[in-house]
């Protein structure tokens, strides 16, 4: 399946959610960076990445993960404490290998970019694929890798693509 990509003129596969956000803030942020890139091989370039920081994502978060007695013993605290080691390692990652800082003379003048508190560059600009989707481009996107809502694939539909079942 093709679309639109808001990252470019040229039609372009689904990049993953990483990969998404990746050209975006490469276009936006690292302009002469991006235009390196040849357009033929753009495509690669970003699901690759995509995968590359999905599964640095998973590395760290497997280093984060609570003890498993704590499972046993408090369930609800267990589950909060695997999100945090999600949402932990997804921010590191992401401050690493795909928010990088901005090419020389792209802030506003005498402005720096947004940051957080671990200094990763914000863009306020940025949307979830899904919210850029009709309901209809996102089912067709479930239905190329073979997800569907009476088959169940064991994820949130939000986390399809960038996480392994079970």
């Amino acid at each position: 399946m093709t679309y639109s990509s808001p990252v470019a003129s040229m039609s372009m596969r689904y990049l993953g959610p990483y990969g998404e956000m990746a050209a975006k803030h490469m276009q936006r942020w690292q302009p002469t960076a991006f235009a390196s890139i040849p357009v033929p091989d753009r495509d690669s370039y970003f699901l690759d990445l995509n995968e590359a920081v999905a599964e640095a994502i998973r590395q760290r978060e497997h280093s984060l993960i609570p003890p498993t007695s704590l499972a046993l013993s408090d369930h609800q605290e267990y589950a909060a404490q695997m999100n945090m080691s999600h949402l932990m390692a997804e921010e590191a990652v992401l401050t690493e290998m795909m928010l990088l800082a901005p090419e020389p003379g792209l802030a506003g003048e005498g402005e720096e970019p947004e940051t957080d508190s671990t200094g990763a560059y914000l863009d306020q600009g940025w949307r979830s694929p899904r919210l850029e989707l009709s309901d209809a481009e996102w089912q067709a996107r479930q239905a190329e890798i073979g997800w569907s809502p009476a088959a169940g694939s064991g994820q949130p539909e939000d986390q399809i693509g960038d996480r392994p079942a079970g």
